[in-house]
């Protein structure tokens, strides 16, 4: 699935899109802190991922990967809320506030 695909079905759902945008969140900091990207766009993929940290937009601007998935207003909004989350701390207590149904 691609992400112009994704945007697609996410139109669809009406509840809370925090789980998909944590997933993404958290391989956009693996992105950035990772020295080893077995993936040709590795390097894009690194610096879009740092960038990130202050701007989440630029990760899901990375339309080879996401598509059109950065346009839809409600995902870049959790997205951005996750990442911020992911970035401010401990990534272990963010997984455990989601287990728990916290949402960030």
């Amino acid at each position: 699935m691609d992400g112009a695909s994704l945007d697609e079905d996410i139109r669809y759902v009406s509840g809370p899109l925090d789980g998909l945008a944590l997933e993404v969140a958290l391989w956009c900091r693996y992105c950035a802190e990772s020295e080893a990207l077995d993936d040709p766009r590795g390097e894009a993929l690194r610096a879009a991922a740092r960038r990130a940290r202050q701007t989440p937009a630029a990760f899901l601007a990375l339309t080879e990967v996401f598509g059109t998935l950065g346009q839809n207003e409600r995902f870049a909004h959790a997205f951005a809320r996750q990442v911020e989350a992911v970035w401010a701390g401990d990534v272990r207590s963010v997984l455990r506030r989601a287990l728990d149904g916290d949402a960030v």
